[in-house]
């Protein structure tokens, strides 16, 4: 089963992101292109298996970061890193989708590219239980009961040939693989790209490895 999304244009998204968590397009827009810049910055010295992580890992201290400088609260209970709004009402974790991420093709969604854990797939089970009401009123809630957790949003990103496609939405299905495949709603982001003004950023200088001098002592 597909939930059928309220869905959002990039040209709506800021209007849509100020009205539910109070912050712009800007910090997902920073933390992609920080992203980015890791992962174009790789080297074939790497371990084999790293690079797949280095879009998905900097974008998600960089999200963090710019968050918590907007008095978000940084959670990783269970090592599961989220954002949650100075209210407590709200939560987004950074997650790789699969190549319909970031686009609008009718009748097709967006799909996590991995298998979730028991966290995910539960606040996504506690989603579908706090949202209420018309099917497009995405953000109904019922009341909350003491000890409820915050809605959770996931920030999706899929990278593909200097372009990162991203999108803010609301997950409330997964399917028997434990991978989200239903969204109350969908808020498209400007498409990252390779050679923008963001891409212009420097990416950091690597700290220089400890020099440690061994004296061997006499006698």
């Amino acid at each position: 089963m597909q939930e059928i999304a309220q869905l959002y244009r990039e040209e709506d998204a800021d209007e849509q992101l100020l009205r539910i968590f109070g912050v712009d397009s800007q910090p997902f827009l920073n933390a992609v292109a920080s992203g980015w810049l890791q992962w174009a910055n790789r080297s074939e010295f790497d371990a084999p298996s790293f690079p797949g992580s280095l879009l998905w890992g900097h974008t998600v201290r960089a999200e963090r970061t710019q968050l918590s400088e907007r008095r978000w609260t940084c959670d990783s209970t269970d090592n599961f890193p989220t954002c949650i709004t100075p209210d407590g009402k709200m939560a987004i974790v950074v997650e790789t989708g699969d190549e319909e991420t970031g686009k609008v093709v009718p009748g097709r969604r967006p799909r996590t590219k991995s298998q979730k854990g028991p966290r995910t797939m539960q606040m996504v089970r506690d989603n579908s239980q706090l949202l209420q009401g018309d099917l497009f009123s995405a953000f109904a809630m019922r009341p909350r009961l003491v000890g409820e957790g915050p809605l959770l949003w996931v920030h999706l990103i899929h990278q593909h040939g200097g372009f990162v496609y991203h999108e803010i939405s609301l997950p409330t299905v997964a399917d028997s693989d434990s991978r989200i495949t239903g969204w109350k709603c969908r808020i498209i982001l400007p498409t990252y790209r390779s050679g923008s003004a963001l891409s212009k950023l420097t990416a950091p200088t690597p700290a220089p490895d400890i020099q440690v001098q061994v004296k061997r002592r006499a006698g």
